[in-house]
């Protein structure tokens, strides 16, 4: 990250960089719901300095039905920071039905089949 500052925004290793930081930190998100969300607590600190390394990856940050509650926040917390004119219809449905996912995991009752993906 801090190497990233030293660069100039313009230059074509810039780009080829952020285009390979994307795909270990979206790797990290496949392992068992702790590890995940140590992983995205550092995904949130990368996304707050340097939010352009995933904004193609929205998706991966799409909430699951099982995902504990503390993965959902998170997760829910990356794509409001990840959130932009170009994909702002995407997150916020995302959003909607992620809420709803934790209204139901606490209260019961709200149906999740107006958010199927």
């Amino acid at each position: 990250m801090k190497f990233m500052e030293m660069l100039s925004k313009d230059l074509d290793y810039y780009g080829t960089l952020l285009k390979k930081l994307a795909p270990p930190l979206v790797t990290l998100l496949s392992a068992e719901p702790e590890l995940q969300y140590v992983a995205l607590r550092n995904i949130n600190l990368i996304v707050q300095k340097r939010p352009e390394i995933l904004k193609h990856e929205m998706k991966v940050f799409f909430v699951k039905y099982n995902d504990p509650i503390y993965v959902k926040l998170e997760k829910l917390d990356i794509m409001i920071r990840l959130a932009s004119q170009a994909n702002i219809a995407q997150a916020s449905r995302v959003w909607w039905c992620g809420a709803q996912a934790l209204v139901s995991d606490n209260f019961l009752g709200v149906s999740r089949s107006a958010c199927s993906l």
